[in-house]
C-alpha cells in the first residue's frame, strides 16, 4: 500500500496509521463493512497520546482496536467476505426468505444447494460459507457452519462429486 510502513515480523507492509481499512456497522444488519480512510499523515491526537507520558484516549484506544481488528484479515479476504454476505442477502430476497442472524442452518443448507447450481467452484462456496462464519463469530453469534450438514455438503464439493443434472435424472426414470 503506499504510504505503508514495512512490517518486519510479517514481512509484507502494513498501512501506516490513519491509512487502514475501517470497518463500521450498518444499522439494519449489524454486519461490519468496509471503508478506506486515505488519510496520509496520522492523526495528532493519537501522536500526543502516544508520545507522552499519559494515558490514551478512549477515542485513541476505540480507533487502535478497530485498527486491530481490521488487520486481522487481508483486503481482499475483507472484500471476498462482504461479497458473501452480499450474495446471501439477494439469495434471500430472491427466494423471500426472512433475514436473521444467525442464519438459520437450513436457510444455509439451500443456500449452499443454490450456489452449488449457480456452477460457482466449491473453493468459491467455501469462502463464502468462511465469509457467513467469520460475519457471526464477529457478532459473537453461534457458528452454524459448523454444523455437520453443513460440513458434509462442503465435504462433497470438496471432494468433487460428480455434477448431476436433475433434468437429465427426471428424464431417465
Amino acid at each position: 500500500m503506499p504510504g505503508g510502513k514495512k512490517n518486519p515480523a510479517r514481512g509484507n507492509k502494513s498501512p501506516a496509521r490513519g491509512q487502514g481499512v475501517k470497518k463500521s456497522r450498518m444499522a439494519d444488519s449489524q454486519e461490519p463493512t468496509i471503508e478506506h480512510n486515505e488519510r496520509s499523515v496520522p492523526s495528532t491526537k493519537f501522536i500526543s497520546d502516544t508520545n507522552s507520558n499519559s494515558e490514551p484516549s478512549m477515542e485513541s484506544i476505540t480507533e487502535e482496536s478497530a485498527r486491530l481488528f481490521s488487520d486481522s484479515l487481508s483486503e481482499s479476504t475483507w472484500k471476498s467476505y462482504s461479497r458473501a454476505r452480499s450474495v446471501l442477502a439477494s439469495f434471500q430476497l430472491q427466494y423471500t426468505l426472512e433475514k436473521v442472524r444467525p442464519v438459520p442452518v437450513e436457510q444455509l443448507v439451500q443456500f449452499i444447494a443454490y450456489l452449488y447450481l449457480k456452477h460457482l467452484s466449491a473453493a468459491t462456496v467455501r469462502s463464502y460459507i468462511s465469509g457467513i462464519s467469520f460475519s457471526h463469530k464477529s457478532l459473537n453469534l453461534e457458528d452454524i457452519t459448523k454444523n455437520v450438514i453443513i460440513s458434509k455438503m462442503l465435504e462433497g464439493l470438496h471432494r468433487g462429486l460428480y455434477r448431476r443434472n436433475p433434468q437429465k435424472d427426471n428424464k431417465a426414470r
